[in-house]
């Protein structure tokens, strides 16, 4: 019991134990980690437990002893294929594709990275990280759209999981693919990003390797000064990565692609005197110092076996500029030479259809793979209907019977709920025509039954000429009364459900003078003045606005009865992208407390006072109609606004 508690002490703790800043130590820190684990390794017989010590293994090694991670990959392989384990020969098949990136072995790479992908579709982590590791592979044989799809799909699994190593490693190569592509804006864009999620609050180093975020952070910079035309920014990242690896006591080849992209810029700006003088260095001392880093960062490159020849090839490319500007002509042609003998090696045309044959294999394979699963499945599935077709010819009866009687009771309260939700639909909208009717027919009728007393006293006492005036107000108001019921039943009309409305063009001017028409009766005691070009047009339901605008001019005719000089005023406009129509009186205004009981349906149902408003704003909401109530004075008078927002087609 002690030793099982001991191991999971080591693989759980150890690998989140932060190395230190200092390089010399992290090679002490892996070294006694290794020890511990082959320690563990000697005494277990627990395959589980063997694979994880060699997947941390593999880890230890990968950047430091290249052959011996391959062998513990391919040990963990061995154990997850004998446990028959998905998950594990995921893990192991991933770890090989890592190796093999490493040995500059692409085609065996991929291979690994999509074999591990079969494997690995419920872990969205392992399943992110193959999917950008085999973008950045296509991103090297500059496959760009491929790369670009795989990266975008891994950055969304990882995204999704909040996997950081992934997370930062897709940002970088989608970042590189677009600088490749000279699209240097979203290039920085993307590499920015990764940096940032690697350096919040030092979080890559807390979930990563340390010297796996510590390349990340020099590359991104090297990247971004690769791809961007600001030499003082170039500059300062191409240091800032070689003072950052100077400091870890380590002759590594990230630090010499750093001297190589820095060699570089001092060798672009030797004709510009701006930045010579930024720097503080003339053309002979530029000159100078790039090959003093390019000597240095050759010397690297060349004494460590594990630099890729794409690296090698970027440096004896600059080292070949360096020396031809620098006059020395001989050793140009030389470090030339060597970049084309590489160049020719790395895109052979033997070494393409390689690549193509690998994946070309790689696709049948999986498809073959996927077919002995699909045929396994189908297996699987006919011995399981045929366990399950016995319980179900016993159940079916059963079955049949409970869903016939839930069928029927469900039927039943289904019409009890729509005949309930009927009748409280139809108890409300006759309490509303009651109320409406009560509101909109009694000024009428009362009016025409005054009229008629008054004809008949008239008629008794005075001439001809005035009992002909009143018999006519008599006929107006019976066409007012009229009026009235039309638009009432155009309100019935709309609070039908499926009642459409008939929208056409209408003429704001001529709709205000209908309007004024209608209240010619009033002319001897107010005035109305319009504001209205001809040529102003509305696209709406014609009688559904001309009961809004008669319902407003009634409230305001009201309103400015009792007033001097009473005064009604009709506007309209356009305003960005809207068209406002506006009713403005004289009258007595509206203190806040009215203006909240207008604009509160409850209070208005409760009152008799303000339900011509509550039609207005019904009959507004039908035709998509906002009001607008601008009262800002008591007794300055009130403002309706009704506003049509137009939307361009």
């Amino acid at each position: 019991m002690r030793f099982i508690t001991s191991v999971f002490v080591i693989l759980f703790l150890v690998p989140n134990v932060l190395a230190e800043d200092n390089h010399s130590k992290v090679h002490v820190y892996y070294k006694q980690k290794q020890d511990s684990l082959l320690q563990i390794l000697d005494r277990t017989t627990d395959d589980s437990i063997k694979h994880h010590l060699y997947v941390d293994l593999v880890k230890c090694h990968l950047h430091y002893k290249i052959k011996d991670a391959l062998e513990y990959a391919n040990k963990s392989l061995s154990i997850a294929q004998k446990n028959k384990s998905s998950r594990m020969q995921a893990i192991s098949l991933y770890l090989l594709g890592e190796v093999y990136k490493e040995y500059d072995n692409l085609t065996e790479a991929v291979k690994y990275y999509t074999w591990s992908l079969d494997y690995c579709r419920d872990d969205d982590d392992l399943h992110a990280l193959n999917l950008i590791n085999l973008s950045e592979i296509y991103r090297r044989n500059f496959k760009f759209e491929d790369a670009i799809k795989y990266a975008k799909d891994g950055l969304f699994i990882a995204e999704k999981c909040n996997n950081i190593e992934a997370k930062v490693f897709g940002n970088i190569v989608i970042g590189d693919i677009y600088g490749y592509e000279k699209n240097h804006d979203d290039a920085k864009v993307y590499l920015e990003k990764s940096l940032n999620i690697l350096k919040a609050e030092n979080i890559g180093y807390k979930y990563m390797d340390y010297y796996k975020s510590l390349r990340y952070e020099s590359h991104i910079n090297i990247a971004i000064a690769d791809f961007t035309y600001d030499a003082e920014d170039g500059i300062r990242r191409y240091k800032y990565v070689i003072n950052l690896w100077d400091k870890e006591e380590d002759r590594h080849p990230t630090s010499a692609l750093a001297m190589c992209g820095l060699a570089y810029t001092y060798l672009c700006i030797t004709g510009n005197d701006s930045i010579m003088r930024l720097v503080k260095m003339d053309k002979k001392q530029l000159l100078t110092e790039s090959d003093r880093l390019m000597s240095r960062a050759v010397d690297i490159i060349e004494s460590n076996k594990e630099v890729t020849t794409l690296n090698q090839m970027y440096a004896y490319e600059i080292y070949s500029l360096v020396k031809y500007y620098s006059g020395d002509y001989k050793s140009a042609f030389d470090y030339l030479k060597k970049y084309s003998d590489l160049n020719t090696t790395v895109f052979s045309h033997k070494k393409k259809e390689e690549f193509a044959v690998m994946e070309n294999k790689r696709e049948i394979e999986n498809r073959e793979y996927k077919l002995r699963i699909s045929e396994l499945a189908i297996k699987n599935k006919e011995k399981q209907m045929i366990f399950l077709l016995v319980g179900f010819i016993l159940l079916s009866g059963i079955i049949i019977l409970v869903l016939y009687q839930y069928k029927s009771k469900q039927k039943t309260n289904k019409k009890l709920q729509l005949l309930n939700e009927q009748l409280q639909i139809a108890n409300k909208q006759k309490a509303n025509f009651l109320a409406i009717l009560n509101h909109d027919l009694r000024a009428p009728v009362s009016q025409l039954i005054e009229y008629l007393r008054f004809s008949k006293q008239l008629s008794e006492v005075s001439g001809p000429e005035k009992a002909e005036a009143y018999r006519q107000k008599i006929l107006d108001a019976g066409d007012i009364l009229l009026s009235e019921m039309e638009e009432l039943l155009i309100w019935c009309k709309s609070q039908m459900q499926y009642f459409d409305l008939d929208i056409k063009a209408v003429s704001l001017s001529e709709l205000v003078n209908e309007i004024i028409g209608f209240f010619s009766y009033k002319k001897d005691i107010l005035t109305f003045s319009t504001n209205i070009k001809k040529d102003l047009f509305l696209e709406t339901d014609k009688n559904y606005l001309k009961t809004i605008l008669r319902n407003l001019t009634s409230n305001a005719v009201k309103a400015i009865e009792e007033q001097s000089n009473p005064t009604i005023e009709y506007n309209a406009y356009r305003e960005n992208n809207q068209i406002v129509i506006s009713v403005k009186d004289n009258g007595i205004g509206l203190s806040p407390d009215k203006m909240k009981e207008l604009l509160n349906s409850d209070q208005v149902k409760d009152n008799k006072n303000g339900f011509g408003f509550q039609i207005v704003k019904e009959l507004a909401s039908k035709i998509d109609c906002e009001i607008e109530i601008l009262s800002p004075i008591e007794g300055k008078g009130t403002t309706i606004n009704l506003i049509f927002s137009i939307y361009k087609k």
